[in-house]
């Protein structure tokens, strides 16, 4: 048996270095300030470095301008959403939060989020397996 929880969902889809190893995921149960802080850093890394200057995916092995300009770019996200921590550094916040959703690869400091979409769930959905009953 599996829980969705009530509350608003983001769905991601990623991809690394050169639009290989796709990967997908959700979380659910999310408060909607939550959403739009997490959906803020993703939008920051969704498109390729590569194709554009302001968009921070695919930071594979980065250049030190490169990491400052992303760093820029999240502590303005941070900033804007009140959510500074003393002990935290803004880059380290946003890093675990972008890990969450797409994952982390070797030598690569960002992934490319592909796509975002976020649904609201209005109330909990409980899916029961029945594989059981299907031989499997």
């Amino acid at each position: 048996m599996s829980t969705i929880k009530a509350g608003f969902r983001i769905t991601v889809t990623s991809w690394e270095n050169d639009a290989d190893n796709y990967n997908t995921t959700i979380t659910n149960g999310l408060d909607e300030s939550t959403v739009q802080y997490h959906v803020d850093f993703l939008k920051l890394i969704k498109g390729s470095h590569c194709n554009n200057k302001n968009v921070f995916g695919n930071l594979y092995e980065p250049r030190d301008s490169e990491v400052a300009a992303f760093e820029k770019a999240v502590t303005k996200v941070v900033e804007k959403h009140g959510k500074l921590e003393v002990e935290c550094e803004p880059l380290d916040i946003a890093m675990d939060i972008l890990y969450d959703y797409t994952g982390a690869s070797e030598g690569c400091m960002t992934r490319v989020v592909e796509s975002i979409m976020v649904e609201y769930v209005p109330q909990e959905i409980i899916i029961e397996d029945v594989s059981k009953k299907f031989g499997v």
